[in-house]
């Protein structure tokens, strides 16, 4: 977080600034902000659902019909992207066996997507209380992964419903000693 206006503010000559020992500013090391990738966004699924059975079936996904985007997308075209939506709408529509099950299987066909397929994997294992499983498919998200703060938070859930409370708070350890993000939430 930015410091209070109060910090910004230049002392007037003849005053000098006194830390408040109660609130110490810690000396942040400097994070070397490490490449993660390109961000993919609807204009890279676009071209797969233009037409046909595959656009009725996308606008049937983003007006909330997931059990009609998951007929129409029954038997079509099996590349990658629309398998994703497929198994998407599994998941959205709680049909979270079949989500499971999808997004497992795409998490290893799917690299640039595979950490968010694991972690939904996870999400769906949860639903159906295979603990097991889906502590599996949240430990695989990779560090480097812009949801492994996510995903170790689900783990930890996960853990703790499975009965495994050592475990649990084993798994959130590593977000403590993240660095801050210049922007958005802090998980640690």
């Amino acid at each position: 977080m930015p410091p209070p206006d109060a910090e910004k503010a230049v002392a007037a000559p003849g005053f000098i600034l006194i830390r408040n020992p109660a609130f110490p500013v810690p000396e942040l090391p400097v994070v070397e902000e490490r490449p993660r990738g390109r961000s993919y966004d609807a204009a890279d699924v676009a071209p797969y659902f233009a037409e046909g059975r595959l656009a009725e079936a996308k606008a049937a996904f983003d007006r909330g019909a997931y059990a009609e985007a998951r007929v129409l997308l029954e038997g079509a075209n099996p590349s990658a992207p629309v398998r994703y939506l497929r198994a998407l709408a599994a998941l959205r529509g709680e049909a979270y066996a079949a989500a499971a099950e999808e997004m497992s299987a795409l998490a290893n066909d799917y690299p640039p997507m595979r950490d968010r397929c694991l972690t939904h994997a996870g999400t769906a294992y949860a639903q159906l209380e295979k603990w097991d499983l889906a502590a599996e498919s949240l430990s695989k998200v990779s560090r480097e992964s812009r949801l492994y703060a996510d995903a170790r938070l689900a783990l930890f859930r996960v853990l703790r419903g499975a009965g495994k409370p050592d475990d649990a708070v084993e798994a959130i350890a590593p977000l403590a000693n993240l660095p801050p993000p210049g922007w958005g939430r802090d998980p640690a």
